[in-house]
């Protein structure tokens, strides 16, 4: 089922989070993002449920296995493999898991999107955080908020969209992540902005770089 055009272009803000990272993490997170672009544009463009499925499972196992086999000459895992130490298999295998939830032959249900946000959002922010000290549990919890939110911004108008963004709101932790260490805060923004997205605080371009800039200083 194709829902969208897919791009490349990752935008203002998270080209503004690559900044909040240590230059040694940067190419590793991009890598990451590319990936995970890769393989939504498999889920949301196949057009035979049966085939996307079968892509991404190829996608899952290459990835589980990534760090005990030379990879395919594909680019993205090629990129992911040069990337550097720290980015566990198993996590990039569920990026592939979760998207595969999405490959139906009608609208995902509601079930389906709930797995999908969870492998999804959980290993991204868990991937993203990853450094001297393990990611605040709260901060992890905020990844499948932000894996409906991220994908429900790039659909239109309907039935899907609206129970994203519904399904994202029920899961809404009643507290955000807490103050994080300087080397989870550009996950951290992702979260922070997810958060303002359900609760549809409505602010503008600016007012969410003040934000993104207060959770760099803070922590918060």
């Amino acid at each position: 089922m194709q829902f969208i055009e897919i791009s490349e272009n990752f935008g203002v803000e998270r080209a503004l989070i690559l900044s909040y990272l240590p230059p040694a993490r940067r190419d590793g997170v991009v890598a990451i993002w590319q990936l995970d672009a890769r393989l939504q544009a498999l889920a949301l463009t196949t057009r035979e449920a049966m085939l996307g499925r079968i892509k991404l499972q190829w996608w899952a196992d290459q990835l589980a296995k990534l760090d005990r086999t030379t990879p395919p000459a594909e680019p993205v895992l090629a990129a992911i493999a040069l990337s550097g130490e720290g980015i566990d298999p198993e996590e990039l295998s569920a990026l592939a898991i979760g998207w595969q939830q999405l490959v139906q032959e009608g609208e995902p249900n509601d079930e389906e999107l709930a797995a999908f946000a969870d492998f999804r959002g959980r290993a991204m922010f868990a991937l993203m955080a990853a450094g001297d000290v393990s990611p605040a549990p709260l901060l992890v919890d905020h990844g499948p908020i932000w894996a409906l939110v991220d994908f429900a911004g790039q659909l239109p108008a309907g039935s899907v969209k609206d129970r994203a963004m519904a399904l994202a709101a029920r899961l809404l932790p009643a507290q955000g992540p807490g103050r994080l260490p300087r080397s989870q805060r550009a996950v951290g923004t992702l979260a922070w902005l997810a958060r303002r997205d359900v609760q549809n605080v409505g602010d503008s371009a600016f007012a969410r770089v003040c934000r993104m800039a207060w959770h760099r200083m803070s922590g918060y």
